[in-house]
Parts: C-alpha cells; sequence; structure tokens
C-alpha cells in the first residue's frame, strides 16, 4: 500500500497482510497506528510486514502488533506470495521473502500513481 514520502521508516510502500475484508465504517474510527476514518470509509484491516535483515527482501511479519486499517485506495498490489524461508528470529517469528515481481509490480503501479 502507499507510504507517505519522507516517512520515519524510509520506505516506499509498506506490506499489509489482509486479515479483514473491505468494510465501511459506521462511525467515525481512528485506528492504533493513527490513521484516522470516516463514516462511510471502506477500508481493509490487517498486520504489517517488516524489513528485517540487510536483504532487500526479508520480512517478518508483525504478528504480535496492533490490526492496522487503512483505505482500499490505498491498495497497490494483492494476492502475491510472502515466501518463508528457512530462517527465524527472536521470538520464533518466521523470516519471509518479498518476490521481486511482486515489489516490480507495486513500484510499478506507485510510479503510474505519480504521474
Amino acid at each position: 500500500m502507499n507510504s507517505k514520502e519522507g516517512n520515519i521508516e524510509g520506505v516506499d510502500f509498506y506490506i499489509l497482510l489482509c486479515t479483514k475484508i473491505v468494510f465501511t465504517f459506521s462511525k467515525p474510527f481512528t485506528c492504533p497506528w493513527g490513521q484516522q476514518f470516516s463514516v462511510g470509509d471502506m477500508v481493509v484491516g490487517g498486520k504489517y510486514y517488516q524489513k528485517w535483515g540487510r536483504s532487500e527482501s526479508s520480512y517478518v511479519l508483525l504478528r504480535s502488533s496492533n490490526v492496522a486499517f487503512i483505505h482500499v485506495y490505498h491498495i497497490r498490489a494483492i494476492k502475491f506470495p510472502m515466501l518463508p524461508v528457512d530462517l527465524r528470529v527472536q521470538g520464533n517469528d518466521l523470516v519471509y521473502r518479498f518476490p521481486e515481481y511482486a515489489e516490480d509490480g507495486i513500484r510499478q503501479s506507485i510510479v503510474a500513481i505519480e504521474l
């Protein structure tokens, strides 16, 4: 999904594992990550992946974090695999590989939005 330019994580986009299908809010809501929503906003919910280690394609699912909610119009790609690799981090969390073709598709989408 989209990220703000100059974000503190220094990333061009975020990866979210969707755990809640598209729905609309019936009252104003602020998610635990600070995103604000109005009545009728169409959103999805899920857990963030965070870059991990030195590899540009390595990520860890923040499975213990709060659910994040995002507007559906911020979604840039859907249904691509996050492939588990034979590596675990503290807390026994799996490390995942973000496929290059999925990243290429997302980057092309971001370029198209900026035009």
